[in-house]
């Protein structure tokens, strides 16, 4: 199983309530939820389209089912954007929440199958 899959099975609930938790959640949390919902095809990611996603059912389905081959590359450009900000460090993202740091190696994952078959 490839590493990013990987990642996201590490998941517990528990995680998963803490992200849905935040409020006023932190700024490198919402970078990294922003990149994942691109990558799951929402063109518009913002705070309350992860939230609302988090809520999902089938969302680690998706993420684990996720064919990296097949998202677009204008898709691909605007995660990709997303990881260019000074907060996108996994030394960063991990103080900030575990399970963003899953969520983090996630996006990199794919990202990395995704230009491999680009």
């Amino acid at each position: 199983m490839s590493d990013y899959r990987e990642a996201i099975l590490s998941l517990e609930k528990s995680d998963v309530n803490e992200l849905r938790s935040f409020v006023n959640p932190p700024n490198a949390v919402v970078l990294v939820m922003k990149t994942v919902l691109v990558l799951l095809g929402n063109d518009d990611p913002d705070w309350n389209a992860a939230i609302t996603y988090l809520g999902k059912a089938q969302f680690l389905y998706d993420m684990v089912n996720i064919e990296p081959k097949e998202i677009d590359k204008k898709r691909l450009l605007k995660a990709k954007q997303y990881t260019t900000d000074s907060l996108w460090k996994f030394e960063t993202i991990e103080k900030t929440s575990k399970a963003c740091a899953c969520l983090y190696t996630w996006v990199e994952g794919v990202i990395q199958h995704a230009e491999l078959h680009d």
